[in-house]
């Protein structure tokens, strides 16, 4: 019949084009990382696509919270934080570096902020706030480290 033959053609050539716009306004979501300290726009950028859209990037953002004092810092971190467990593994790589600082900010920020993250570097907490090395003290992660423990009542008594 030729009216059936028409009518999915007609559909086929719809779902083309819905499938063309789509497209177009899929966002390349590599561009929503920062560029630099300032590019506020790119972070917001990114919080808007939201997660999971940002997974592939995680270790890129979170390398701009190595100083929570920069302006993109400020624009990811509630929503780093909202993100909660499938930070986890990405977070474990950067708890084995030797960058205090971006030790400190992941604990004072995003443990800090979220309780799922915090349980799973628990250990890591514990051992920061009553063992910590010179260089940890000296970088204030005993304290920190401790000031989460407390957050969420797992500080030792005494």
């Amino acid at each position: 019949r030729p009216g059936k033959a028409l009518f999915l053609k007609k559909t086929l050539y719809n779902e083309k084009q819905i499938l063309k716009a789509r497209q177009k306004q899929m966002i390349d979501i590599r561009q929503c990382i920062p560029q630099d300290k300032g590019d506020t726009e790119r972070a917001e950028a990114a919080v808007a696509a939201g997660y999971p859209a940002v997974a592939p990037i995680l270790p890129e953002l979170l390398e701009w919270m190595q100083d929570c004092n920069w302006p993109v810092a400020h624009v990811l971190d509630s929503f780093l934080i909202s993100i909660g467990s499938p930070l986890i593994p990405h977070i474990r790589v950067i708890m084995v570096t030797d960058d205090m600082i971006w030790k400190y900010w992941m604990i004072a920020i995003i443990m800090y902020g979220s309780r799922e993250v915090a349980e799973a570097f628990r250990a890591d907490l514990e051992r920061f706030a009553y063992a910590p090395t010179q260089q940890e003290s000296h970088e204030e992660l005993d304290e920190v480290a401790l000031s989460t423990l407390q957050e969420y009542g797992w500080d030792r008594p005494g």
